[in-house]
C-alpha cells in the first residue's frame, strides 16, 4: 500500500484530502463531471442573478450594453477570437495526453489492487 492512501475493509481506495481525513477515491470522470457540474451551477446562478438585475433595473443595464457594445466594435474581436482558438487547439493534444495518462494511471492501480486482494 502507498503512503497516501489506505485501503477500507470493502477494498475500496481512499486518499487524504487537504485536511488529512481519508476520503473516497475518484476516478477521472468524477472528478471531470464535478468540475462540469460546478460550473454549469455557476453560470446558471450568474444568469439568474443577471436577469434578475435586467428585471429591476432596465435603464442602466440597457446603456452598459450599449457601452459595451461600442467598446466591441473597436477592439479587433476576429483577431482576438482566432488567437483564443488557436490556443485552445495547440492546447488540445497535451491535455487529450494528461488524460489518457491518468486513465492509464487508474487501470493499473485498479489491477494491482484487485491482484492484492486475490
Amino acid at each position: 500500500m502507498t503512503k497516501t492512501g489506505k485501503e477500507q475493509s470493502d477494498g475500496a481506495l481512499q486518499h487524504p484530502g487537504r485536511n488529512g481525513h481519508l476520503h473516497p477515491a475518484r476516478t477521472i470522470e468524477d472528478e471531470v463531471t464535478g468540475i462540469l457540474r460546478y460550473a454549469q451551477d455557476n453560470i446558471q446562478h450568474g444568469y439568474e442573478e443577471c436577469e434578475e438585475r435586467v428585471r429591476k433595473s432596465p435603464g442602466p443595464t440597457l446603456l452598459s450594453a450599449f457601452a459595451c457594445g461600442y467598446v466591441l466594435r473597436s477592439l479587433p474581436v476576429e483577431a482576438i477570437v482566432t488567437a483564443q482558438l488557436r490556443l485552445l487547439l495547440s492546447l488540445v493534444r497535451p491535455a487529450l495526453f494528461l488524460y489518457g495518462t491518468a486513465k492509464v494511471y487508474e487501470f493499473i492501480i485498479e489491477q494491482t489492487s484487485s491482484a492484492k486482494a486475490d
